[in-house]
């Protein structure tokens, strides 16, 4: 069957075709260099200054697009698991039947709605493919159920469907950071900070003069931004400082996985 799970399919393309465009749109604001540099000192006559990164703000437009690609990713695992009940010769059962993501095993066989009742009537090999993708296996192997990709697109999933996903700038690198003072005599020290902020204004690193400035100086900054989550939408889901195109990227690739799997076992 060429076409088995078609419906999957498609909607795993349109989610591509609209991360396509997530990420392009997302390219351009970062070649934009999205930010001003400013120094502020720490008070009248100080020798002391600080150096700030002020980002703009990323466009809400961003989450929309990115809960379709969450939509149809997290639809396309649910399609797939009626299709496949379908092709086992059985019926699904509305209310009930879908893709389970459970975080803990006792979820597959009780609870309200386990998850092997989710996936009743689907072909026992099919069946093992879900059940190996399930989070709660994570923890099996040495990992975290909150960190596997099929409970993080689940969490997001679910968020996205009450409100829109945050982002925001997060400086990752700082390349050059220099002061050139236009004073004779002035000598300038540069301390760098390390690591990346979630802050929409954030302090690259301080400056020290021998002497308080009278005149302007000129700071020069090249540096590395991406767009990433701005928060943990839930305390077992922080994803903040993601970068969005990169965890999308991962969730998509674990999709087609499971899809792919679950297609050559309904072309037996």
């Amino acid at each position: 069957m060429a076409d088995a799970l078609e419906s999957s399919f498609l909607r795993l393309r349109r989610s591509i075709e609209q991360a396509k465009v997530l990420e392009g749109e997302i390219r351009t604001f970062n070649k934009s260099a999205p930010y001003t540099v400013i120094a502020q000192k720490d008070g009248h006559g100080s020798k002391d200054w600080a150096i700030i990164l002020r980002s703009e703000a990323t466009k809400s437009t961003w989450g929309v697009l990115l809960g379709e690609i969450l939509h149809n990713l997290r639809a396309a695992l649910d399609n797939a698991i009626w299709e496949m009940i379908h092709l086992n010769n059985s019926t699904p059962v509305k209310g009930i039947s879908g893709f389970p993501v459970k975080r803990y095993i006792v979820g597959w066989d009780k609870g309200r709605l386990p998850g092997a009742k989710m996936i009743q009537g689907i072909h026992p090999l099919a069946a093992a493919v879900i059940k190996d993708a399930q989070p709660f296996e994570a923890r099996h192997n040495g990992g975290q159920p909150e960190r596997q990709s099929l409970w993080v697109l689940n969490e997001l999933w679910n968020i996205d469907k009450h409100r829109l996903l945050h982002t925001t700038i997060v400086a990752t690198e700082i390349k050059t950071l220099e002061v050139i003072a236009h004073e004779l005599g002035v000598q300038v020290w540069v301390t760098v900070n390390k690591g990346w902020t979630l802050n929409q204004e954030v302090e690259l690193g301080r400056v020290h003069f021998s002497v308080p400035p009278k005149h302007p100086f000129l700071v020069k900054f090249d540096g590395t931004t991406r767009v990433a989550f701005s928060e943990a939408p839930t305390p077992d889901l922080d994803v903040r400082g993601l970068s969005v195109t990169e965890v999308i990227a991962c969730l998509g690739n674990d999709v087609v996985s499971i899809l792919q799997a679950l297609r050559t076992i309904a072309m037996m």
